[in-house]
């Protein structure tokens, strides 16, 4: 009991520490490294924080109606999620990766085979209601002040990750990190994030004080 106790006391310290020294964040910024160091402008940046799995795609969507566990969230649950993270002191959020579809034999993934809503079809082929979404999300992290971190891939295939961008090259997953196809598969989804327009306030992704 003692033990728990001590725990309990340690996680209160830690969110009283972390709501009190952590400065709203300057989101006309990007964060950039120095060294070992993130840095918002000429400051440092450090972070406690959380990760929000459902923050861009739902994957539990289990109504009782619900005939597809996977949907996208609606902006009140964006808005919940982040705001939480901004009460409990977070200055920052990680989402979970941007979907490839599982290669079909014989389908094209943008004919409903696949059960989750990719954000990317194919390669060169993306999803434009699934980064609607994403848009979204970058909407209300701009207005409730928390950033994001959003990775491109990874190695599960529960949302697809290298070894589905290889399989439309018929490869082998570790084929993702060598394979020239396959590179260039993946820098045209890297070139469409990068380069995309923001459908709700129109900013490009990597446009300074971008929101």
């Amino acid at each position: 009991m003692k033990h728990a106790m001590r725990l309990v006391i340690a996680v209160l310290a830690l969110m009283v520490m972390s709501s009190a020294a952590l400065a709203q964040n300057d989101m006309n910024h990007f964060i950039t490294r120095s060294g070992d160091r993130l840095m918002e402008g000429d400051k440092e940046y450090r972070f406690i924080s959380f990760n929000i799995p459902n923050l861009h795609l739902v994957e539990d969507n289990m109504r009782f109606e619900a005939t597809n566990e996977w949907r996208f969230p609606d902006e009140f649950e964006i808005t919940d999620a982040l705001s939480s993270v901004r009460q409990l002191g977070g200055r920052v959020a990680r989402t979970y990766v941007i979907s490839i579809c599982r290669k079909v034999e014989g389908q094209r993934p943008s004919t409903g085979e696949n059960p989750i809503p990719c954000h990317v079809r194919e390669p060169g082929e993306f999803n434009e209601a699934a980064f609607r979404a994403l848009d979204k999300v970058l909407q209300v992290a701009n207005r409730t002040g928390v950033r994001l971190i959003i990775p491109l891939v990874d190695n599960w295939k529960w949302w697809g990750g290298i070894a589905e961008y290889a399989s439309y090259r018929n490869k082998p997953a570790e084929a993702f990190w060598t394979d020239r196809e396959i590179i260039e598969d993946f820098k045209r989804t890297v070139s469409f994030i990068i380069n995309r327009r923001n459908a709700y306030t129109g900013t490009l992704y990597t446009a300074r004080g971008a929101k």
